[in-house]
Formats: structure tokens, sequence, C-alpha cells
């Protein structure tokens, strides 16, 4: 169902609503993911987004955490929303697995606005250490706003 229901998806508010409430147990964990990876690469804002939420609402785990990172970079869709939900996601992982994250930000292939919003969205997090938002904060691109 959640296949048919990915896209008629228009606004971030009904994806959040329902990506982040979805009830995922271990029986539909692996059929979920799938739906996530046949959506990562979609052309459409709201289904890239809906795969991004999924991701973190669900799979930030010890079990996914590296596939999650490596998926940033695939939702290359440039659409405000979707840069947003990555954002989120990968401030999200930081604060779960910091080493990893930390990492990946190092080295990635994210754009320079969906780059500096995941380092905004760090350093807004209260269970990041000031001496780690002050790393992070060294780390923006391109020029201050």
């Amino acid at each position: 169902m959640l296949s048919e229901f990915i896209p008629l998806i228009d606004n971030w508010s009904v994806c959040d609503s329902v990506c982040m409430s979805l009830k995922i147990n271990k029986k539909n964990k692996d059929a979920v993911w799938s739906v996530i990876l046949s959506f990562i690469n979609s052309d459409k804002e709201f289904e890239q987004r809906a795969a991004v939420v999924l991701m973190l609402a669900h799979f930030i785990d010890d079990d996914h955490i590296d596939d999650v990172i490596s998926y940033a970079d695939s939702a290359a869709h440039h659409g405000y929303y979707v840069r947003m939900a990555v954002a989120w996601c990968l401030s999200v992982c930081f604060v779960k697995y910091p080493e990893s994250t930390m990492e990946y930000l190092k080295n990635c292939d994210l754009d320079d606005v969906t780059f500096n919003k995941t380092l905004s969205k760090i350093t807004d997090s209260f269970r990041v250490s000031d001496d780690l938002k002050e790393e992070i904060r060294k780390m923006r691109r391109g020029k201050a706003v």
C-alpha cells in the first residue's frame, strides 16, 4: 500500500506525517526498505522526500546507517523539500552516529545548500556538544548567509 500511496503525496506535511507515524515491525521492515529503494532516485520531489523521511524515521540503526548515509548523495533531486529532508536525515545520523556521519561529511558530494543546511541542523541540536558544534561550523562552504 505504501508503494501506491507515495506517488499521491503532494506536500511535506502529508509526507512527513505518514512516514514518521508509520508502524514498522520486523516482519515488514525489509519490505519498507525495498519501497525506499524504489523511490530514492525518483524524479518527483515528494516521492524522493518520502524515501528520505522513511529512512530518517525508521532506518537510522546499526544495520542501515552506512546505507542511509550513502543514499544521502543519491537523493539528488534539487527541490527544496528533498534538500531539507536530506539535511534533516543527516543531522539525525550525526546525533546517533557522529563518527560515521562526520567521515561522510568530510568527503561527501552534497550540493552546498544541502551541505550547509545539514551543518546548521546539526548545530541546532541540543544533543551535540559545543566542541563538536564548533568543529561543524568550521566546515561551512561558501559565504556566510
